[in-house]
């Protein structure tokens, strides 16, 4: 049977065998991927929102916040053409999304550390 893993799968598979606790935005950094979207939503709509957005293959985290951008999404891209393609088809598909605000992470300075 052959694999659907490709180049980038492999990546995260054996970034995650180093430190499978790894914080989502230290996998992005090793992976040279954009890594973090917040949302704004009805709060009405938050709960069916988040659902249908961590199903998407690309989230690796969802959750609500609060303040003005109501939901998070750590999303994992290959590269930008690929972050531009999620946001202006998967992501616009969800008609409840008022706003989209799109942060690439490009150097980590400070993460918390496990014990």
């Amino acid at each position: 049977m052959e694999s659907d893993f490709d180049e980038l799968d492999r990546r995260l598979v054996h970034a995650l065998q180093i430190d499978p606790r790894a914080a989502f935005s230290a996998i992005a950094e090793v992976l040279g991927v954009s890594d973090r979207t917040m949302l704004s939503v009805a709060p009405v709509h938050l709960e069916q929102t988040g659902t249908a957005l961590a199903e998407h293959p690309e989230v690796a985290f969802a959750g609500a916040t609060t303040g003005p951008t109501n939901l998070f999404a750590t999303v994992v891209c290959p590269d930008q053409r690929e972050l531009y393609r999620y946001l202006t088809t998967r992501l616009a598909a969800l008609p409840a999304i008022t706003h989209a605000e799109t942060a690439t992470v490009i150097r980590t300075l400070k993460r918390a550390a496990h014990r």
